[in-house]
């Protein structure tokens, strides 16, 4: 599937991607973020959200939020305040004032902490590394935290608000469109308008394009959601039988120590360049996701043949001539 106007920032895909993987591997630590402006630190526990760091926004202080949502009486504020200037946290110390309930501060500080990191996907350059380990920055209490999968759609919605829905601009693939093991990870939790709820039961079994063009046709937040999850990679085209001879033959090449080449189906003396691309063409029909692979003894066959490709790029890359091993 294809759009052939309207794109998604850069910095946007590369951040939400990386979001999703440390969703998969359930990773405690700091994820630092830089951009033209901000300098941010974001905290994960097991996979989840809990706090950030590195981000404002005006009008943006747990005090202010509470009184514009109505929770937050102003003179009973300030009479607290003449009693003594709050120590430690602010929402733990409106709680103990009995200013503000525990469960409308917990909701608020959730808002507070998706707006700030939503301003993140908006820039088209930034940096990131993640550093392993606990930190001791949080926001959100360890019961509510804050799911990635909710803020990585929020962001995709953000970044295609102004789309044009426009269905007739997609070229659409001859083959059925699937849910990749991504697309799964990142629809299951979250919140669900009733038009992407309906998108997703068509998505999970695989539905025909005609099924598929009917549907965002009349629903332009289905239309958005679709093609937000193909840039994500969170949707593809079913496999044909044409893309498992593919893997087959690949095998075949491997277990003969085909010379990188002709792994990667190029002429002799091709360019690194051209071997880049030759991978990054072969690893999106060969990869597990797309081929909806469940055997166990097929995922090892997948992943050999993607191992033998990479290495084939790479001695490409590195001038190598000998044969693949």
């Amino acid at each position: 599937m294809y759009l052939n106007v309207m794109e998604l920032p850069a910095g946007t895909i590369a951040l939400a991607r990386a979001i999703m993987h440390l969703v998969r591997r359930q990773a405690t630590g700091v994820l630092n973020i830089e951009t033209s402006s901000t300098q941010a630190r974001v905290t994960f526990e097991h996979g989840r959200i809990c706090g950030s760091d590195g981000i404002r926004r005006k009008d943006d202080s747990l005090g202010e939020r509470l009184v514009r949502e109505g929770s937050l009486n102003v003179s009973a504020h300030a009479a607290a305040m003449m009693r003594g200037r709050p120590r430690g946290l602010v929402g733990e110390w409106l709680s103990k004032q009995g200013l503000v309930s525990g469960p409308a501060i917990a909701f608020e500080l959730r808002r507070q902490l998706l707006e700030r990191l939503l301003t993140l996907f908006e820039h088209h350059r930034l940096k990131f590394d993640f550093a392993n380990g606990a930190s001791g920055l949080r926001q959100l209490d360890a019961g509510n935290p804050l799911h990635p999968a909710e803020l990585v759609l929020v962001a995709l919605r953000h970044a295609s608000h102004n789309w044009i829905h426009h269905p007739g601009l997609i070229t659409w693939p001859p083959q059925t469109i699937a849910l990749t093991a991504l697309g799964r990870e990142l629809l299951a939790p979250a919140p669900l308008w009733p038009e992407e709820i309906v998108l997703r039961s068509m998505l999970v079994e695989g539905a025909a394009n005609s099924t598929l063009r009917a549907h965002v046709s009349r629903h332009v937040r289905a239309f958005r959601l679709l093609y937000a999850l193909e840039r994500m990679g969170g949707v593809n085209m079913a496999a044909s039988s044409r893309d498992c001879s593919l893997l087959l033959a690949k095998h075949r090449q491997l277990r003969k120590h085909a010379d990188p080449y002709a792994m990667l189906d190029l002429p002799q003396g091709a360019s690194a360049g051209q071997a880049r691309v030759a991978l990054r063409r072969l690893a999106r029909r060969l990869h597990p996701d797309r081929l909806s692979v469940a055997q166990a003894d097929l995922q090892l066959i997948c992943n050999d043949v993607l191992r033998g490709l990479l290495h084939a790029e790479e001695q490409i890359r590195l001038g190598a001539t000998m044969p693949h091993r």
